[in-house]
């Protein structure tokens, strides 16, 4: 089951009893070069040292030479944390947020690594450096606290839901995903997206193709999938994975495909938020024909995730080859995300049913009708109500470490959108079922609105969405716009929790879910198994470890609870789709 119990950090201070402030001369203790190739081996740590306790860190860390200094650090650490009745042995030390915070300040630094020092000495301000910025996150999760009111949050629950997503949401995506499911789904989102491009927008696909020197979409995939192939490969102990273009066929052109996904250590990077340097460029460019792959997951996600942000810069610079390009967003989202590909992935699903199935698109062709569902399946008098949504959080919000940030920009692209007027998928899909205990809907004729079950389903593009605690809160704020209506309140026997499902999953499990009932008995396990009831603070639980776990258990995604019982299949849909990628035009 997903881990999301929240762990201290092992912090500057804690160690030393005042705070250390980064600076330029700091880093300057290695140069970029040098530096990228520690944090690619602490990415490695975080990811693989799944009980990587402060004793072996420091082991680790340090030499035979600094044995006696890294004894007092031990001991420092272990004495600090136990005087205030905290386990040392639980504390976390390496891990993603800072690796990657840590990354964002040496890019935009201006050292050259002019700092001289012996390994002896190195060691020891590198350790110093790290534990400086664990200071950072573990001040910003501890003031969380101070931006979830307990008093408005009496439930415990609703409580550690608020405070659970705000800490987790920072990093959610980077860390909680394999890679090689990662891959697979985002080699299927490519291939969709970039055939999408080619049958609705060729010019603007060409300006994205010259970028990396390729000429088809086809060449693109053949040149980014090798990359995340090694990425994940299994290499060697130390995590250090290198592209090198000695036996490239047309090492010219190879470069100038590298290059675009790389960083360089010539470069002075502005600050940016969640980490989108590393998100952009998973690679660093070492030495001349010589490139690092700075973190397995950073570079298959740069498979797809981030041809969006390209797309639309691109967009924005070429207007005139399309008006709608002022909006580029809403145009990707919609035309792409809500209609072409969660259609693809939906029919598939369910296209060996009987079901009665119909898409938003239909609805509208066919009736005429303005408040349609963006897809929407009935098995029975059960209604599978879908609202799909590729709205995305920015990352101001999403480092906020401010639940109040999180929760406006949350209520404004899922609830209601004061500034537009303008109500969105939560609210929408209340006004979906209204619809359906009223007149029926025109678009189901032989749907029984006296008697029919629900289950409304929010379908979400961003892996941050599926963040511990989110799924909990948007399903307080679906159950308060139940409360509005009349014919709801009195139904409510009749609608189910609201369930968010990232179109990844659905992607990952498309063929498992084709199995007739599979996907409705895992809805109603799911609801089962998240029932807060089960939650009793007073009365109920063994102990505290017990109570936190049934605490967690009704915030975990739903995705991580069916990942928990059903091994994930690669879709036949991979393969069918490398073919064709590798086949000739």
């Amino acid at each position: 089951m997903l881990n999301v119990n929240r762990s201290l950090v092992t912090t500057y201070s804690q160690v030393y009893g005042a705070k250390k402030d980064i600076n330029d001369v700091d880093l300057s203790v290695l140069d970029k070069n040098t530096w990228a190739k520690v944090l690619t081996r602490l990415n490695h740590l975080a990811r693989t040292e799944t009980e990587y306790s402060i004793e072996k860190v420091i082991g680790d860390w340090f030499s035979i030479e600094n044995a006696e200094y890294a004894n007092k650090v031990f001991q420092k650490i272990a004495t600090a944390y136990a005087d205030q009745g905290i386990d040392p042995r639980g504390l976390v030390t390496i891990n993603i947020w800072s690796n990657l915070t840590l990354l964002e300040l040496i890019l935009k630094s201006n050292n050259q690594g002019d700092k001289t020092l012996d390994n002896f000495h190195s060691e020891k301000e590198l350790f110093d450096i790290y534990l400086a910025i664990n200071e950072i996150y573990g001040e910003k999760s501890d003031g969380i606290f101070a931006t979830v009111s307990r008093d408005e949050s009496p439930d415990i629950v609703d409580y550690l839901g608020r405070v659970t997503l705000t800490l987790l949401i920072s990093y959610h995506d980077l860390n909680h995903f394999e890679a090689v499911e990662l891959l697979v789904v985002n080699f299927i989102k490519s291939y969709y997206c970039l055939t999408f491009l080619v049958e609705s927008h060729p010019d603007l696909l060409a300006l994205f193709l010259q970028q990396y020197g390729v000429d088809t979409w086809r060449d693109y995939l053949k040149g980014i999938l090798p990359i995340t192939s090694h990425a994940i490969a299994t290499g060697n102990h130390s995590g250090l994975n290198y592209l090198n273009l000695n036996g490239s066929e047309d090492k010219e052109k190879s470069r100038k495909f590298l290059d675009y996904l790389s960083l360089v250590d010539e470069y002075t990077y502005r600050t940016t938020t969640d980490f989108l340097h590393a998100r952009s460029r998973p690679l660093f460019r070492v030495e001349e024909d010589n490139y690092l792959i700075l973190d397995k997951v950073l570079a298959v996600n740069r498979v797809h995730n981030s041809m969006f942000f390209e797309l639309l810069r691109l967009a924005e610079k070429n207007i005139n080859l399309n008006p709608r390009y002022r909006d580029f967003f809403s145009l990707y989202t919609y035309d792409y995300i809500e209609k072409y590909l969660s259609y693809k992935i939906l029919n598939k699903i369910f296209e060996k049913t009987s079901y009665f199935r119909i898409s938003g698109e239909d609805i509208i062709a066919k009736y005429h009708i303005d408040t349609e569902p963006d897809f929407y399946v009935r098995n029975g008098n059960k209604a599978f109500i879908f609202e799909v949504k590729g709205s995305m959080l920015t990352g101001n919000s999403k480092q906020s470490f401010s639940y109040e940030i999180i929760e406006r920009e949350l209520k404004s692209k899922y609830l209601f959108n004061e500034d537009d007027n303008e109500k969105k998928a939560i609210a929408q899909l209340a006004e979906r079922i209204q619809i359906l205990f009223s007149d029926g809907a025109e678009y189901d004729k032989h749907c029984s609105s006296k008697n029919i079950r629900v289950f409304p389903i929010l379908i979400v593009s961003e892996l941050a969405l599926t963040t511990p605690g989110i799924n909990y809160l948007m399903n307080q704020w679906f159950w308060s716009e139940i409360e509005k209506h009349e014919i709801l309140r009195s139904n409510k026997h009749r609608i189910k929790d609201l369930l968010i499902i990232e179109i990844d999953f659905l992607i990952l499990y498309s063929e498992k879910l084709q199995q007739r009932g599979l996907f409705e008995s895992l809805i109603h396990a799911y609801i089962k198994f998240i029932d807060k009831r089960k939650v009793r603070p007073n009365s109920g639980h063994r102990n505290k470890v017990e109570l936190e776990k049934s605490i967690m258990n009704a915030l975990i995604p739903f995705s991580a609870f069916v990942k928990d019982k059903i091994r994930a299949r690669t879709p036949d849909i991979f393969m069918e789709f490398g073919k064709d990628v590798l086949k000739d035009e």
